[in-house]
């Protein structure tokens, strides 16, 4: 794999402790989260259910949650003392999924590891051991990967055919210049 889902989890922690708006940062399913005694909100969730595989790229299901505890406290912008700061909490929450995917979307950072297909978001009210609200966003990507046999940690397996490196032609102006093995590199100096 090119892209491992370790990387992406220190990516995404690495997001959320950048984030002026986010506290915390959890790697699996909201609800096993929310069940901890020591989450400090606002808290950014991730995880994937689901995947598939491709040439060259594996295609995952990334779930990012935002989520915020709602204070059911006056609230002078709020009419109905009931909800509290929950219209600030669903705003809050949709902004900062929106930073999250503007990140991983835009930045060249991530564009280097993964490239976003499509994203939905959905809100949520969660009434557990903290009453909490957000934004949940599934966005589908694909993680940058090789169909390469060449470089498996594999001993004395048989593949029934040669597995001689794979190369890479490069050229500049149509000219070939060199060839380069699997997992070589090549300098290209300007002058």
């Amino acid at each position: 794999m090119k892209t491992t889902i370790n990387q992406l989890v220190r990516e995404l922690k690495e997001i959320a402790d950048s984030h002026l708006q986010i506290n915390d940062f959890f790697w699996g399913d909201f609800g096993k989260a929310a069940s901890r005694n020591d989450l400090k909100y606002p808290l950014m969730c991730c995880y994937y259910p689901n995947g598939s595989m491709l040439n060259n790229m594996t295609p995952i299901n990334l779930i990012i949650v935002i989520a915020d505890k709602i204070d059911k406290g006056n609230n002078e912008a709020n009419s109905n003392p009931a909800l509290g700061n929950l219209t600030e909490v669903e705003s809050d929450t949709l902004q900062v999924v929106r930073d999250v995917h503007n990140v991983l979307n835009k930045s060249k950072r991530w564009q280097s590891l993964v490239r976003i297909q499509s994203a939905t978001v959905n809100k949520f009210i969660e009434r557990g051991q903290d009453e909490t609200a957000g934004h949940y966003a599934t966005i589908s990507l694909f993680i940058k990967d090789s169909t390469s046999i060449c470089n498996l940690p594999m001993e004395g397996y048989d593949f029934e055919q040669t597995t001689e490196p794979e190369t890479v032609d490069i050229y500049i102006d149509g000219v070939l210049i060199t060839t380069v093995d699997c997992g070589g590199s090549y300098n290209y100096i300007t002058e």
